[in-house]
């Protein structure tokens, strides 16, 4: 419980480094606690899709790996492994291809980690 006073929580809008537009994900940091949630972000049916986060955020925290699933409004049956690498500022998503699909995943899912210190 030490430390949660320690509070901040942002909504960011940002790009991707492949050119997917103005994708929404919400930020907090909680003391040692790092959460990223995003619900409907479009994400390349392709290899990787990589989005670049505020230095704020970033600040000694581990990383770490999680997954995700299809959001609302998807071609249905979408998952993404998720890296989480503070080092490189990026949230990297790696989606399971769909082959014949010419458009972008949509994915919901959060990402939970802590910060070293």
């Amino acid at each position: 419980m030490e430390n949660l006073s320690n509070f901040r929580s942002e909504t960011i809008t940002i790009n991707s480094t492949n050119g997917i537009l103005n994708q929404s994900f919400k930020l907090i940091a909680a003391g040692k606690i790092r959460i990223i949630s995003f619900m409907n972000i479009h994400v390349k049916n392709d290899y990787e899709t990589d989005y670049i986060l505020p230095d704020w955020f970033l600040t000694n925290t581990e990383d770490v790996k999680a997954s995700c699933t299809n959001g609302t409004g998807g071609a249905t049956g979408e998952v993404a492994e998720i890296h989480f690498e503070p080092s490189t500022k990026k949230l990297k998503f790696y989606p399971a291809l769909r082959q014949g699909f010419s458009g972008n995943l949509q994915l919901s899912g959060q990402v939970i980690s802590v910060t070293k210190d």
